[in-house]
């Protein structure tokens, strides 16, 4: 016990005369004492420290190395202690006040990633998430030859994720709202809007699905022109799509009771015999 207690003392003792040491480095300091301690505690990943004696020599070197060196590293201490928009704010402000700088090329990385990490999940507003991409990519083409590039490619897809995401599920809500409308309008807007979305193809088929529904839910004066709007879906489909799939199949099935349903509306008649459409899917 009394061994424990002699180790505690000396730990505090250890604390207090570090905690004066910097005191009297981040006060009475010179300059290039203080440069020098704060790149020891950044180093070392003491950021809380780092940051005063960094924050003390803005302005303060004549010599543009150093002073480029104080700054950048400045802006590093807040994006290592995850404050990354403060963090983003110093990258772009030591790239634009730096252009011939040896560490521009890293800030401006360092500026669009702060922005990658300033995006919203998914389920909220996504500007940010598309204004982080295009400064990802205004990064690629500036510096095509970077060592960064691959993190780029990796950033952008992680984020180009979350838009498709996004895209998938506001869709499926209007789906599952039975908003067939909306669903149609949402489906081919993700479509266009993201060629390479990991769910195209059931996309695709609840595009046609979703039309069919609409028409089905329709009062009769407008249906004809509805149902006429599904066969044109599915013709659509059958272009961009490769034969021989359930989708396919299950696009077929569609066309062919939309078409008879044309036939019965055009004669006012109707087929009492015709079997629901199985819509499920598996």
């Amino acid at each position: 016990m009394q061994q424990v207690r002699i180790f505690l003392t000396i730990c505090t003792a250890i604390i207090l005369l570090s905690g004066c040491e910097y005191q009297k480095l981040l006060k009475k300091g010179s300059n290039e004492d203080k440069l020098e301690g704060a790149m020891q505690y950044y180093n070392k990943g003491d950021y809380n420290r780092a940051q005063p004696l960094l924050e003390d020599l803005i302005g303060a070197f004549r010599e543009r190395e150093k002073a480029e060196q104080v700054y950048f590293y400045y802006a590093y201490t807040f994006y290592s202690m995850n404050d990354h928009l403060l963090a983003g704010h110093h990258f772009k402000r030591f790239s634009e006040t730096y252009r011939s700088s040896k560490y521009r090329e890293e800030a401006t990385f360092m500026f669009a990633k702060c922005a990658y990490h300033n995006t919203l999940p998914y389920k909220l507003d996504q500007t940010s998430t598309k204004k982080a991409i295009e400064q990802i990519q205004l990064f690629v083409n500036q510096y095509s030859e970077s060592e960064f590039i691959p993190e780029c490619n990796k950033l952008i897809d992680e984020l180009r994720a979350k838009l498709h995401q996004k895209a998938y599920e506001q869709a499926m809500m209007y789906y599952n709202m039975a908003d067939y409308r909306s669903a149609v309008i949402s489906f081919k807007n993700a479509v266009l809007d993201f060629p390479d979305i990991p769910e195209l193809a059931e996309i695709n088929y609840l595009t046609v699905e979703s039309s069919l529904k609409y028409a089905e839910k329709s009062i009769r004066k407008v249906q004809e022109e509805r149902y006429s709007n599904t066969v044109a879906e599915c013709k659509d489909y059958y272009a961009a799509n490769p034969k021989g799939t359930d989708y396919y199949m299950k696009v077929q099935r569609i066309e062919e009771l939309a078409t008879n349903r044309l036939e019965a509306l055009k004669t006012n008649t109707t087929n009492e015999d015709e079997k629901p459409l199985e819509t499920s899917m598996k």
